[in-house]
């Protein structure tokens, strides 16, 4: 997106429930990602940027996958690249079949993770705040 004039930048971040999963998407209006290297970006090491690292993807994939969950990457028809993020939402205790999707569902570690290496579940809160970011 460095090459789009500040003015013309726009990120989006949506979510939504799909099931019994969660989906995070951020897109953006730039040029999108080459075709050829849709396979490649969430390799270690890949990078488009002169000065970057190439580990932020791939880091963002292998956390994804550790929760059960998955991370693509795609070019969009009108232009721009968006990312979906999809994580299976936690059961809730109680039901008589072992648990149901609720109101108090929450993404949830890999099952059988330890106390250590649990990770709480967010609290997303809204400020209304619709000021384009630098």
């Amino acid at each position: 997106m460095s090459e789009i004039p500040r003015a013309e930048r726009k990120v989006t971040i949506r979510t939504t429930r799909v099931r019994d999963l969660a989906e995070v998407s951020i897109s953006d209006a730039g040029p999108g990602i080459p075709p050829d290297k849709l396979k490649t970006v969430f390799q270690p090491f890949f990078t488009t940027k002169a000065e970057g690292m190439g580990i932020g993807l791939s880091i963002a994939r292998t956390i994804v996958e550790a929760h059960n969950g998955q991370i693509i990457a795609e070019n969009q028809a009108g232009g721009g690249a968006i990312f979906r993020i999809t994580l299976p939402l936690a059961k809730t205790h109680g039901s008589a079949s072992g648990g149901q999707v609720g109101a108090s569902s929450h993404i949830g570690p890999k099952s059988g993770a330890s106390a250590a290496t649990r990770i709480r579940p967010l609290r997303w809160t809204s400020c209304g705040d619709r000021r384009p970011l630098p």
